[in-house]
């Protein structure tokens, strides 16, 4: 660990040296830092939990002309360590002197910008990739975008998992095992409107699947009303089999007055049940794949902080295999330095599970948030689940979390 600290803090120093000689040869050095520390308090039935945790993510770039290098660091721990080793939900966490190897690389690319001809992109390295119900991760990856003006198009190749770098032994047998996705993603505007298109395909090089999805991301701002819609259609192609599957996400946000805002919302994601094997649960799928995006509310979407860093594991129902649809509404009032959150949501499966039941339970989140400093806020939330069909949850569930966000 002590080794470990060095090499940090040598990092720290030749970043500030290379700033200031950067800036003397005319590229520009820029940084940030954001971080979150929060303590997390629930309980359904007999059990109960309590833990906290803290997330730090020190930024930094170097910037010439056209071409600029990203680090994105993470520093990660909860509260205190389980001796001799975790299980289950057990913690392995910050020990006594805090010795703990935890600095982790999240971003780390070059992008190069304007290349051999205008407005073409070229991006490297370990980056994040964001797509409404289908990724939101960081990968491995390569880009390349042309800005045509009222838009953009990209082409991306993200390796997913390199098992080996044999593709074939030295007696001619095919070795490769590779797990690789192609993405096209075209962004178009159109006045108040954004229409954004893409394919993914992802492909195991060891022929025990094949993915394509095809989705379509549409936002509009109007002023007082905005509005956003996402679908997507899923088809799985295995050696035996084939699957497919689709989601949808809707929401509609309202701003009647100064500083309030209203939203009505709904999702769906598909699942599978043992009579009806044409379809697989899509979440599911996307998640173990690339990573899909949370949805919106605390618990049952895992959109409570506790998701970020956390280990809220007890009620996530978007990896379900029986999918879930959700209809919901909140509203949100900022006055001054304190924000205001509400939110009520209705979730049922998309499929019944083996016991014929689908109501999965009713949720009620909010948040109160005070800004302390720019871009810090402390802040409290709570989630609190009324369980619907026993089958799936036997008991109503409680959640609080409470701490600071910032971003220097």
């Amino acid at each position: 660990m002590k080794k470990l600290l060095v090499v940090l803090v040598a990092l720290l120093f030749a970043t500030g040296a290379f700033a200031q000689d950067a800036a003397k040869k005319g590229a520009e050095f820029k940084y940030s830092v954001a971080a979150q520390a929060f303590g997390v308090s629930g309980s359904q039935g007999d059990l109960e939990y309590d833990y906290q945790h803290i997330r730090v993510r020190p930024m930094f770039s170097v910037s010439n002309e056209n071409v600029s290098a990203v680090v994105r660091l993470e520093i990660d721990q909860d509260y205190g360590m389980t001796a001799p080793a975790p299980t289950n939900n057990q913690l392995d966490g910050a020990d006594k002197g805090t010795d703990n190897k935890v600095a982790e690389v999240k971003w780390a690319y070059v992008q190069v910008k304007d290349v051999l001809i205008p407005n073409l992109t070229l991006t490297t390295g370990l980056k994040d990739y964001y797509y409404p119900l289908i990724v939101d991760n960081d990968f491995a990856l390569t880009s390349a975008s042309y800005d045509f003006g009222m838009g953009s198009v990209t082409l991306g190749y993200i390796k997913v998992d390199e098992y080996s770098v044999d593709e074939q032994d030295a007696a001619g047998n095919d070795v490769n095992t590779d797990v690789q996705s192609y993405v096209a993603d075209v962004t178009v505007k159109a006045g108040n409107i954004t229409a954004r298109p893409a394919y993914f395909y992802t492909k195991d090089e060891s022929s025990a699947y094949r993915v394509s999805n095809y989705a379509l991301n549409v936002a509009g701002d109007f002023g007082m009303v905005n509005v956003e819609a996402t679908g997507a259609y899923l088809t799985l192609a295995t050696e035996a089999d084939d699957f497919t599957a689709y989601a949808y996400d809707l929401g509609v946000n309202v701003k009647p007055v100064e500083g309030l805002t209203i939203g009505l919302f709904t999702s769906y994601n598909s699942g599978t049940t043992a009579t009806d094997m044409d379809t697989v649960g899509f979440n599911a799928t996307m998640d173990g794949l690339l990573g899909a995006p949370d949805g919106r509310l605390f618990l049952l979407e895992a959109n409570s902080v506790d998701g970020n860093g956390g280990h809220q594991d007890y009620y996530d129902e978007t990896q379900s295999e029986y999918g879930y649809a959700v209809y919901g509404i909140n509203a949100e009032y900022v006055i001054g330095k304190v924000a205001l959150f509400a939110q009520y949501g209705y979730m049922v499966s998309a499929e019944d599970n083996t016991a014929g039941d689908s109501a999965i339970g009713s949720e009620i989140d909010g948040k109160i948030s005070l800004e302390v400093a720019p871009a810090t806020s402390l802040f409290v939330e709570i989630g609190y689940l009324m369980a619907g069909d026993d089958t799936f949850y036997a008991d109503n569930a409680t959640q609080y979390a409470w701490g600071l966000t910032t971003k220097i």
